[in-house]
């Protein structure tokens, strides 16, 4: 039988697989043991997808394609940290346009943003 710990974490562990980090609350970030941002932590059962404005979704979204790009650039192919992380880096920011998308917030101009 599945301890209660173990329950509270696949719950959350399955929200940011499917919402991804924009779509998360606090009590998701601690039922992975993760801390959460201080905004979440100041806005109980809330996601940023909520607490952002359309500019700092953006913003999120434009700091993760800066990010995707530097770390696929050739000077980083042998460097295992990040290629160990860029699996996950496509993995959050497809998960998270999805989400934006599937709640009508994600800006125009990343509408046809797609990761490889």
């Amino acid at each position: 039988m599945e301890n209660e710990f173990m329950g509270i974490f696949r719950a959350a562990k399955k929200n940011f697989e499917v919402f991804g980090p924009l779509g998360v609350t606090a009590e998701d970030h601690k039922g992975i043991g993760s801390t959460p941002p201080e905004i979440l932590e100041k806005n109980p059962g809330k996601t940023e997808s909520e607490l952002m404005t359309d500019e700092d979704i953006e913003r999120w979204l434009k700091e993760k394609k800066d990010e995707l790009k530097k770390f696929s650039a050739k000077e980083y192919l042998d460097n295992t940290f990040a290629q160990s992380y860029l699996p996950t880096l496509k993995e959050e920011i497809k998960t998270t346009i999805d989400f934006l998308r599937s709640i009508k917030r994600l800006p125009e101009k990343f509408r046809d943003w797609r990761i490889e």
